[in-house]
């Protein structure tokens, strides 16, 4: 999700809606777009209006019925959202009527300090703890915790630096490693660790380049690869941190400049895959070499992902990649280097996207972006390739992170508002 394209968000929920409320909100993002033009001039990404009819309009209208059953709370949601598919595969249909959700709970706990926007990091620590750090509607430096034994959050150390959209890397020692971003001054190129031990940040060798909505990934052999992002521009360029020498080197360049939001996968035998974000391409897909430290195309996905986007990997090696407007989900299989459907989304959704593997291998998709209204949920299950309806959460509307916990639950961090004002977190209890 990226913080560039708020105006867009709004504009598309108010050609989708058409609603009194949605030209207000449209008002205020323009406003908060001047506001802030000259920090996100930085990455040039493309910007999408979908042609809605008088008769779409209508048809995505949210008739939304509330039904108590056994004390957890139930949304039944709208349709997907009609609009014309980006590429020329056909987008599988989502399905119209949704399934019984399953008998999940969902529960609120104590909120984080504040609502750090999507622009914010949360990172799981060895320990079972939850690091949240950065973002907000002003880049901050705070970082806090999250203590799952609690349920509560605690300051810890700040950051030297303020920063939104950095690269975030859990090293192999447990440290974190937090490189670039972006503040008021601009892109950034420094870089921070985090010792959750101490609670302290100390600073480490520079980037090559400052990179903002940049990615990044922990090598097999404890290395940290960085690569793409923007400023003034996609950047192609990739280089790799060493922990032994706190350095930076330049490696290849990736096949297409790409930014962010990317969720690189590192492959069981220890390549890294790319595919979507912003970029001239986005159905490319290419694959780092850390040995050769050269980067090669591997096909193309079936369905374009610009920024409704996430991705997991499987236990049985395949990585999933779903999103979209249309909704798409598709597998990767990294011993044939092909690309298969997978059954779609069962609803599509305009931004605000998390998701996390489960305990069981299962995954949990989460996503928000509807003022006032409960985030939906739904669940992958790897041995059938389809969806199922997980509910929706208790409250929170605007979806910032899923993270795993220790006892097979997962902390929803999130917000009541796309503007970053009210943080809400919540937990999601699967049942099989």
């Amino acid at each position: 999700m990226t913080e560039f394209r708020p105006l867009d968000r709004v504009l598309h929920a108010y050609l989708a809606e058409g609603v009194d409320e949605l030209a207000d909100r449209v008002l205020e993002a323009a406003l908060i777009q001047i506001d802030h033009t000259n920090q996100r001039r930085h990455l040039l990404a493309t910007w999408r209006f979908p042609t809605m009819t008088t008769q779409t309009r209508v048809a995505a209208a949210a008739v939304i019925g509330v039904l108590a059953v056994g004390g957890v709370l139930y949304v039944l949601r709208p349709g997907p959202s009609v609009g014309p598919p980006l590429v020329s595969p056909s987008a599988p249909t989502a399905t119209q009527t949704l399934p019984a959700a399953s008998p999940s709970a969902w529960r609120v706990v104590g909120p984080s300090s504040v609502d750090r926007g999507v622009g914010g990091i949360t990172m799981a620590l060895q320990d079972g703890r939850v690091l949240l750090l950065g973002g907000g509607k002003v880049p901050l430096s705070t970082a806090e915790i999250y203590d799952p034994t609690t349920t509560s959050w605690k300051a810890t150390g700040s950051m030297a630096v303020s920063r939104s959209y950095p690269v975030a890397v859990r090293l192999a020692d447990g440290r974190v490693l937090v490189a670039g971003g972006s503040n008021q001054s601009g892109a950034l190129d420094t870089v921070e660790i985090f010792d959750p031990a101490a609670g302290t940040w100390t600073s480490t060798g520079r980037m090559s380049v400052a990179r903002l909505q940049a990615f990044g990934a922990l090598l097999a052999d404890g290395r940290v690869l960085a690569a793409g992002g923007g400023n003034d521009g996609l950047k192609a360029t990739a280089e790799i941190w060493d922990p032994a020498a706190g350095t930076w080197t330049a490696t290849g360049n990736m096949t297409i400049a790409r930014a962010g939001p990317i969720a690189p996968i590192v492959l069981a035998d220890g390549r890294v895959l790319v595919v979507g974000g912003f970029s001239d391409d986005q159905r490319a897909a290419e694959l780092f070499d850390p040995a050769s430290g050269k980067w090669s195309a591997t096909g193309k996905a079936l369905f374009p992902k610009q920024d409704e986007q996430t991705a997991v990997e499987l236990r049985d090696g395949r990585v999933l990649y779903f999103g979209g407007q249309p909704a798409t989900a598709e597998t990767y299989n990294p011993a044939t280097s092909t690309w298969s459907a997978a059954d779609g989304l069962l609803a599509t959704h305009l931004d605000y996207l998390a998701s996390t593997v489960l305990a069981d291998g299962r995954v949990l998709f989460v996503a928000g972006g509807k003022a006032a209204t409960p985030a939906p949920a739904e669940i992958f299950d790897p041995a059938t390739n389809t969806w199922s309806s997980a509910g929706t959460t208790v409250v929170a509307s605007y979806i910032r992170s899923a993270t795993l916990l220790p006892d097979g639950s997962v902390l929803i961090v999130a917000g009541t508002d796309s503007n970053a004002a009210n943080p809400l977190a919540e937990i999601f209890t699967p049942t099989p």
